[in-house]
């Protein structure tokens, strides 16, 4: 029992001590300080007697003259900036000759200038901007004075707009009238945590710089020749034989009731129609009289164009063909397919097929059979004019021809001149390799073609 009174008087002991304590030593409120004005009201039971305040450079306190040692004062701050964090020190006398000394705070805000970069005349712009904050703090309003901006704020929560960290986001918006780099300032009126002497309310600035350019004067229009000048007013002009490639055929096919004819060499004839959109026939020939050089040549086939997809087309078909000269008659029947990618300004051509032909000379007859593959493209050089080139490869015949040819045409017409090229012959001109400095022997022959479509 005794031991539990000892207990209960020491607790009252220690508290009546610390009541005394805190009775001796001032207390202030608010605990911080806000950008622009605050009243710190400073309480002491004992009296204050003077109060001695020091502050950093953006803060300025303003000691009042004291008389009569009364027990409550207030001492006006003006806190001239927002960032970086400010503080003031208080020395408080009391009237038994006693000084007690406390720091007081301002908040710290990360001001950031915010700028719109070049914005053309005429245009509209908005500034996307944040109010940073270590504390949770509540937004009043958001204004800018001049009337040429306007303030574009986010969605309340619980009715109010609160910042907490950098997630209060809102807009600043405007127009550029006219030439001008300006900076003007945003102000941001926060509810004050802790009111004061009427004071409720504190202004948070921050400096927004807009930059209106003129509009930049269009390109000067490219220097052209009086040449050129008529070529753009011409209308577009392709290629209109686009059905072959100079000798051998592409997959496009002719167009249902289209039809052609034409010449290679002059003796040598062709003509062709389109039965359908997908599906052409093409017949032809050469008769070259026993006086000059005895040959007939006769051809007729079909090609249907069973795929097309873009820019790909496939093809197949077939001929059949009669020739004879002197030495002996062919008869040939030939199936083929071949591939197409590319437009009617350039073109890439792939073909296959495969040949029986039977001979009658006059002491044998034999058939023989081969394959052939040949290869083409054509490209568009300009206004109706383009170049095209075709190779081929003939099984066990000994032979590897090779066309290359400049074509020159109209809406309606194409004319080509070029050459034909057997690289395995072993009669002709002598041609020396520019990259080896190997020595062949090349049989060449000019090419001639005139075809006319409508």
């Amino acid at each position: 029992m005794l031991q539990s009174r000892g207990w209960l008087a020491a607790a009252l002991l220690l508290a009546t001590i610390t009541i005394e304590v805190a009775q001796s030593q001032p207390t202030h409120y608010p605990t911080i300080l806000y950008k622009g004005e605050n009243r710190i009201t400073i309480k002491h039971p004992k009296g204050i007697e003077r109060v001695r305040a020091t502050s950093t450079r953006g803060a300025q306190p303003f000691a009042p003259n004291i008389t009569g040692c009364p027990n409550q004062v207030d001492v006006r701050v003006l806190v001239l900036d927002a960032s970086p964090q400010e503080k003031v020190t208080f020395t408080v006398f009391d009237c038994d000759g006693n000084f007690f000394t406390f720091d007081i705070a301002s908040e710290n805000w990360t001001i950031r200038h915010e700028r719109s970069g070049p914005v053309m005349i005429g245009g509209d712009t908005c500034l996307q901007c944040f109010i940073t904050t270590s504390d949770e703090r509540e937004v009043d309003s958001i204004f800018v004075t001049n009337p040429q901006y306007r303030v574009i704020m986010p969605p309340k929560q619980n009715g109010k707009w609160i910042a907490r960290g950098d997630n209060f986001k809102y807009q600043v918006c405007f127009r550029a009238e006219r030439v001008e780099t300006r900076t003007d300032t945003v102000r941001l009126a926060m509810r004050r945590g802790q009111p004061n002497g009427g004071l409720t309310h504190y202004t948070i600035e921050k400096p927004i710089t807009t930059r209106s350019v003129p509009v930049p004067p269009p390109p000067p229009p490219p220097k052209v020749s009086k040449k050129d000048s008529i070529r753009a007013l011409l209308p577009p002009l392709t290629d209109p034989t686009t059905f072959r490639n100079v000798v051998m055929p592409t997959a496009e096919s002719l167009g249902k009731g289209r039809a052609f004819v034409g010449s290679y060499d002059v003796a040598g004839l062709i003509g062709g129609y389109g039965i359908t959109d997908r599906i052409t026939v093409i017949g032809g020939g050469t008769y070259v009289p026993a006086a000059i050089s005895q040959l007939l040549v006769g051809t007729i086939g079909a090609k249907w164009e069973f795929f097309r997809e873009g820019e790909l087309s496939i093809a197949v078909g077939g001929h059949v063909g009669y020739s004879s000269i002197p030495e002996s008659d062919i008869t040939l029947a030939a199936p083929f397919a071949v591939v197409s990618f590319g437009d009617r300004e350039s073109r890439l051509n792939l073909a296959a097929g495969y040949s029986w032909k039977h001979h009658v000379t006059p002491f044998e007859t034999f058939n023989r059979k081969a394959a052939v593959v040949g290869i083409g493209g054509d490209i568009t050089l300009g206004r109706g004019f383009k170049m095209a080139a075709e190779g081929y490869v003939l099984e066990s015949s000994g032979i590897a021809p090779v066309v290359i040819s400049a074509r020159w045409f109209g809406e309606r017409w194409a004319f080509d001149a070029g050459l034909g090229a057997d690289l395995a012959n072993t009669e002709g001109l002598i041609f020396t390799s520019s990259l080896g400095g190997e020595i062949k022997k090349v049989a060449i022959a000019p090419i001639l073609s005139f075809l006319w479509k409508w």
